[in-house]
């Protein structure tokens, strides 16, 4: 995915990011704040509505997980002095691509005990059903780790196993 549609409107000018600007009612978790376009295989009008470019290029994704339990699309922000304890994804079936928008110093991932690397403007493909932690180490005034977060098909599933998969866990009505 080029990351030109997120990153333009995650750094429009003349503005400063705030918290809210990353979609209307961010869901917080000890530190982190989540808000989903796309959640759970559904398109959240409201979180879409404000970043109309970035979920336009989504749709236009063919490998974009959109029509199951498993697909999520969003921001995700971590403060500074925020760790997330160790988790796993509920599915081998997807990859999560990670698009780097604001990489401070001393943000970390560890996927399956191998540390991995954010940079702004690259995407990061990660493999979330192994075990891994999130963590940001920096300072205050680094401000938050923001990533928008892609859940694709892993090239290891076929057409068909697509198809199964999406009829079997289809978000509910």
């Amino acid at each position: 995915m080029r990351g030109t549609q997120p990153r333009r409107q995650f750094r429009s000018p003349g503005r400063r990011w705030e918290p809210e600007d990353v979609g209307a009612g961010p869901r917080e978790r000890l530190g982190g704040i989540q808000s989903e376009g796309w959640n759970p295989g559904r398109c959240q009008p409201n979180n879409c509505r404000r970043c109309p470019g970035a979920y336009r290029a989504l749709r236009g994704l063919r490998s974009f997980m959109s029509a199951n339990t498993f697909g999520n699309a969003g921001f995700s922000v971590l403060l500074p002095g925020a760790r997330l304890e160790s988790r796993c994804g509920p599915t081998n079936a997807r990859v999560r691509c990670h698009l780097g928008l604001k990489i401070p110093p001393g943000c970390e991932l560890v996927v399956g005990g191998e540390p991995q690397c954010w940079a702004e403007g690259h995407c990061l493909l990660v493999d979330d059903s192994f075990l891994y932690t999130v963590a940001h180490n920096g300072s205050p005034e680094d401000g938050p780790r923001v990533v928008f977060i892609v859940d694709l098909w892993h090239p290891n599933v076929a057409g068909a196993e697509r198809q199964a998969l999406d009829f079997v866990f289809a978000p509910d009505p």
